[in-house]
């Protein structure tokens, strides 16, 4: 939980700081999210499913990078958790600056809780992996980290269902009060 949420409260004090330099690290495709509309989202015919389509993805994708970073002695684990905290705390910051705060904590309140367990499960899956490659006790580093990844790809696989939950809960719940 530290690598995800220190970076998201240095990320809103980088926004208190210097918002032009922080709104600058914030990817084109979450612009939208750092000025959320006050009355919520007015989904057109199909543009929900759309919408969740795309946040499922990228929750499914952000939980993956977090995991298979463990292959990386742990190092990608943390980078993705680290990069992640830090955007969310951009975006939230530049919402809250906007006078948007009020609206950003709807949005991602119907998903923001069981998504970030989600990530960070994925996250934890990644560390043990990474632990297995670094402290392989008597094993092989190759016998360690096949030991440890049967029991880290099912926490991995395990969040999956929860995060289609919240791509649905952020793409059809979060539209217009």
């Amino acid at each position: 939980w530290a690598l995800l949420l220190a970076p998201a409260a240095l990320g809103a004090l980088w926004v208190l700081d210097d918002p032009g330099a922080a709104v600058g690290f914030v990817p084109a495709q979450f612009a939208a999210a750092a000025d959320p509309p006050a009355s919520g989202r007015d989904f057109g015919a199909g543009e929900g499913s759309v919408f969740a389509t795309q946040v499922l993805v990228n929750n499914i994708q952000v939980t993956l990078i977090a995991f298979a970073g463990g292959l990386l002695f742990g190092l990608g684990t943390v980078a993705a958790l680290t990069f992640n905290g830090l955007l969310l705390g951009v975006v939230g910051g530049l919402a809250f600056e906007a006078g948007n705060g009020e609206a950003f904590v709807r949005l991602i309140s119907s998903h923001g809780p069981l998504e970030l367990s989600c990530i960070v499960v994925g996250g934890v899956a990644g560390l043990r992996l990474g632990h297995a490659l670094i402290v392989p006790g008597t094993r092989t580093r190759l016998r360690s980290l096949q030991r440890e990844a049967r029991r880290s790809v099912e926490l991995a696989v395990g969040t999956a269902p929860w995060l289609v939950l919240c791509g649905f809960l952020e793409g059809l719940a979060t539209g217009p009060e």
